[in-house]
């Protein structure tokens, strides 16, 4: 069940004129706060504004839209001016204190518009006057109260800083601080270092048990040092080990390292050979490398572009979503 929203239009803004009658405002409003002007109307009483009398449209009164807006939205700047006085106050220094008096004075400004704007008999002459002198205060704080908030605690700062004492406590406590989170991101090193070494153990045995997988995991933690002194010959033992157990992945790692290098002399013809054991078990990323190489040739291996694109077919089979496939 969603959240009912009101909205509509009705008058607000309500200012007496000297002949007895009243201008008002119709807002379309959301929740009761006026929004858009719409018109100003004329009635002929007060009362008459609520009551749903006929009224006479007249040019769109600012007085009234003002006095609409300050009535409605007015808290929001009561609400401004009470922090910033608070603010101002609270710490009893005197430079704050003509501040904190300036927002009071200003609060009070505001609420004196409220009701020059929206008195019906007493200072009927001058309420049109006395209503915009009240109503051009209210507007002035509004825009003066939250600089002045600012202000105040741009000077706080400056000030703490240059007190000797604040300055040297605030400078140890930063100090302490980034010693503690320095500790803590070398323990949480230290803790990641630990669980690394202590799972390569757990692959070494698991590997040593048959576990192809933990033998092919172990040999990439040996190929980047995770956890264990990098030793890149040991890695393609390691993943050699896993292919013959039948893990393709291996099969394909150790057939790189012999394509580059790594750990291994140079050999194209057993990464080929490596590549074919992984494209047999299935492994799209196998049957790819088969057809880069008889695309571009190796050591030893002649192009074959019938071979390629055999191999390239089976390659997308596998796994139609390789970037190789897009051109088949």
């Amino acid at each position: 069940m969603g959240i009912p929203i009101y909205f509509g239009t009705r008058q607000f803004g309500s200012i007496e004129n000297p002949d007895g009658t009243t201008d008002a405002t119709r807002f379309f409003h959301i929740y009761y706060l006026p929004l858009i002007p719409l018109g100003t109307y004329t009635f002929p009483s007060a009362l008459a504004v609520e009551g749903g009398h006929r009224a006479t449209p007249r040019g769109l009164r600012l007085a009234s839209v003002g006095a609409a807006y300050l009535k409605a939205w007015g808290l929001v700047g009561v609400g401004a001016l009470t922090y910033c006085a608070y603010y101002a106050i609270e710490n009893g220094e005197p430079s704050r204190w003509a501040l904190g008096l300036a927002c009071y004075a200003a609060l009070f400004g505001v609420i004196a518009s409220w009701f020059f704007l929206g008195v019906r008999r007493p200072f009927a002459m001058s309420t049109t006057r006395l209503g915009w002198l009240a109503g051009i205060a209210a507007i002035l704080s509004l825009g003066l109260a939250w600089p002045l908030t600012f202000a105040a605690r741009e000077h706080d700062s400056r000030s703490h800083y240059s007190d000797p004492i604040r300055s040297d406590a605030h400078k140890a406590y930063s100090d302490a601080a980034k010693a503690y989170s320095d500790a803590t991101r070398a323990s949480r090193a230290a803790d990641a270092k630990v669980e690394a070494a202590q799972r390569v153990i757990r692959l070494e045995s698991d590997c040593a048990r048959g576990n192809r997988e933990s033998c092919n995991n172990f040999g990439v933690a040996l190929l980047s040092g995770t956890g264990i002194t990098k030793n890149e010959t040991r890695a393609v033992e390691q993943f050699e080990r896993a292919c013959e157990l039948h893990d393709a992945t291996a099969c394909t790692n150790a057939a790189i390292c012999y394509q580059k290098g790594t750990g291994v002399p140079v050999d194209a013809r057993r990464a080929l050979a490596l590549d074919e054991l992984a494209c047999n078990a299935k492994l799209a990323k196998g049957c790819a490398r088969i057809a880069t190489t008889y695309r571009a040739g190796a050591p030893g291996i002649a192009k074959n572009a019938t071979k390629e694109k055999a191999y390239q077919k089976k390659a997308c089979a596998l796994d139609p979503k390789l970037l190789s496939c897009r051109a088949l």
